[in-house]
């Protein structure tokens, strides 16, 4: 996809301290694309991806002991073939950090083709499927591009798509695996589905599936993710846990 939206400006702050605080991370309509042809979600093949939707979410995160609250934006627009996801988050004292992913839609779901992080410095990802690599907008090294690879944006994306269109296939007690590319590199996820439950949002009680994402090593953040077919599993609630015990937890504000 060659038509790509404005940058952000750049916003002032340390970057080392908002990815500590914030690890996952509106306008109407997205120069060139349409609003899917359906109202609601729209089936492409084994996944189930929702209709374009602006979110708005609570954000409760504590900092060597302070708390802070802020607010965050999920911003989710699509045609038939083609995606922009956002995700905006603001803490104040730690600024403002932005998650942008452009690609395509598949019938096996969302198909990153460029990932962008923005805090003070951007830094981004290109995906090259002809050559099956990741390209890095530093100095690091390609890294080999797994088949149905995420960016840090779209992994809950995917998540949702994969239980919207076959929720039974994801029982609880089983694992969600996915390869996930961030702007330091590859690695693979595995997210345990631990139980269904409900999330109060405006004062409703929103049915949920909770997935706890694996520790990769020892220590490491705790992600807790919460998606609900209310909002076409679109994240209801997420919940950072850094290993110095800083916290971020962000719960939607209100339905659509």
């Amino acid at each position: 996809m060659k038509t790509k939206p404005p940058l952000f400006q750049r916003q002032r702050g340390v970057a080392a301290i908002r990815r500590r605080a914030i690890v996952l991370a509106g306008a109407a309509g997205l120069a060139g694309l349409r609003p899917a042809a359906a109202a609601g979600a729209a089936t492409a093949g084994s996944v189930q991806l929702p209709a374009s939707v602006t979110l708005q979410y609570v954000v409760h995160a504590r900092y060597r002991g302070l708390p802070l609250q802020s607010d965050a934006t999920l911003i989710w627009q699509r045609d038939a073939t083609r995606y922009h996801a956002e995700w905006n988050v603001r803490v104040p004292f730690l600024g403002e950090r932005t998650q942008r992913s452009d690609g395509v839609i598949t019938r096996q779901g969302v198909r990153p083709h460029e990932y962008v992080e923005q805090t003070n410095k951007q830094r981004s990802v290109r995906f090259d499927y002809e050559r099956q690599r990741v390209h890095f907008s530093d100095d690091r090294d390609d890294e080999p591009l797994e088949p149905g690879a995420q960016d840090r944006l779209t992994v809950s994306l995917q998540l949702g798509a994969l239980l919207a269109a076959d929720p039974d296939r994801h029982p609880v007690g089983s694992t969600m695996t996915l390869p996930v590319v961030g702007v330091r590199g590859a690695e693979t996820w595995h997210w345990d589905i631990r139980k269904k439950g409900a999330v109060t949002v405006a004062g409703r009680e929103l049915a949920s599936i909770k997935l706890v994402r694996r520790p990769r090593r020892d220590p490491d953040s705790h992600i807790m993710l919460w998606l609900s077919p209310a909002v076409h599993y679109l994240p209801v609630r997420m919940h950072v846990e850094q290993e110095n015990g800083d916290t971020v937890d962000q719960q939607l504000a209100a339905l659509p």
